[in-house]
């Protein structure tokens, strides 16, 4: 069939097999009509777009062998076409996966490394893991307290009235009191400096400084642990392993001893934590009488009633017992060396407004704020006369006939 498109012949019958090359004026056994691709070899992509031109033109009863091709190579064009845009999407796509994985990574490092210089990942350095568990607990307890004061209480509960004054003291109370327990954690309650190491001269230099001797031979205190003296009001922390300034007791729930530099931010976080959880106490317990809350609320907010009620019953009294120490200028330790004497008196006493000054700073604005205001260095504490003349005269009177 001359001039005509012919899908019966075969090339290896009557013309060139592929990959042959076809001179000028050839005519290829596809058909009369000569294919442009003279001097070219007759290579995979060719072939493919005569299949692609047979497939196109199935349906036409006259299509010359020219048009076949030409449509193949049509067809084949848009199909490499196509290719190429959805490899260079591919390529895109990949390209941002890379580049956004990268950024994160950076991000990651970036977040661990700020991390490990933040103070608090300092301060477990080198610890257990369940060291923090407390820690973790105590932030748990405080996020159930925020939780229902505001999703439950302020949110679903207009029948308690909350005023701007009283949302703003809450928050305000609940932002101090995680800022002084971050500062009670992290920061060091004072160590004996190196130069209170027993050494030649040490003994001589610091007699003028230690007024509290040792109650069996009257001779200075000495830590046989860390080789050093031990000044006033400074008690070895078995679970620091070494001596702290003006200690008052190790706290399991800050993982940190409470002593000189740290006392104020223990004392505020009981203070404005007590604040957060008689005011929670006293808006679930509205909340609840007022009947404001669906059943699936109203039980986590009875839940978390019991756990302000048990944390305002445990942390009031602790807070006016340390409160009343302060006005004493007396720490735990000093309290529990005194039980059973029937009185209890402060060598330090000075009064309960410097008293206050000696733990707070001297400048009033500063008391309620959880920046370091201690003065002094632990080192060194004043002591009050009137505390050991009258003892001595009660004394000397009762050995009068």
């Amino acid at each position: 069939m001359p001039g005509r498109f012919n899908p019966g012949l075969l090339p290896g019958e009557h013309g060139p097999s592929k990959g042959t090359l076809l001179g000028d004026g050839e005519v290829s056994h596809y058909g009369s009509t000569p294919l442009p691709q003279r001097g070219r070899s007759l290579g995979t992509g060719t072939i493919l777009a005569c299949f692609l031109g047979v497939a196109s033109c199935l349906g036409e009863a006259e299509a010359s062998s020219e048009e076949v091709c030409q449509k193949g190579l049509g067809t084949l064009s848009l199909a490499w076409l196509a290719l190429m845009e959805l490899a260079l999407d591919l390529h895109m796509w990949l390209n941002s996966i890379v580049t956004g994985a990268t950024s994160l990574l950076a991000d990651g490092i970036s977040a661990c490394q700020a991390f490990e210089a933040c103070p608090l990942s300092k301060r477990f350095e080198g610890k257990t893991l369940h060291d923090a568990v407390p820690m973790v607990t105590v932030l748990m307890m405080m996020g159930i307290l925020y939780f229902v004061f505001f999703l439950c209480c302020l949110r679903t509960n207009p029948a308690c009235d909350l005023s701007t004054q009283m949302c703003c003291l809450f928050h305000a109370s609940f932002l101090m009191a995680l800022v002084s327990y971050h500062q009670a954690v992290v920061t060091d309650p004072g160590r004996v400096p190196e130069s209170w190491r027993e050494g030649p001269g040490t003994k001589e230099r610091l007699a003028c400084m230690i007024f509290e001797r040792k109650k069996s031979t009257g001779d200075m205190r000495f830590c046989s642990k860390e080789m050093k003296y031990k000044p006033d009001r400074s008690h070895f922390c078995s679970n620091m392993q070494r001596n702290v300034l003006r200690m008052d007791h190790y706290c399991p729930w800050m993982g940190n001893c409470i002593g000189f530099a740290n006392y104020k931010y223990f004392l505020l976080f009981l203070l404005y934590t007590v604040i957060c959880t008689d005011s929670v106490f006293g808006l679930a317990m509205a909340a609840i009488w007022a009947g404001a809350l669906v059943p699936g609320t109203a039980a986590f907010v009875l839940e978390s009633l019991a756990l302000a009620g048990l944390l305002g019953l445990c942390l009031s009294p602790f807070l006016v017992f340390h409160l009343w120490m302060l006005c004493k200028n007396m720490t735990t330790i000093e309290f529990c060396e005194q039980l059973g004497r029937g009185q209890y008196i402060s060598p330090y006493d000075l009064g309960a407004f410097a008293n206050i000054q000696s733990v707070l700073g001297r400048n009033m604005l500063f008391w309620l704020l959880p920046i370091y205001s201690t003065p002094g260095d632990g080192l060194r504490w004043q002591r009050s006369c009137r505390n050991f003349v009258e003892p001595a005269k009660k004394a000397a009177s009762m050995l009068r006939p």
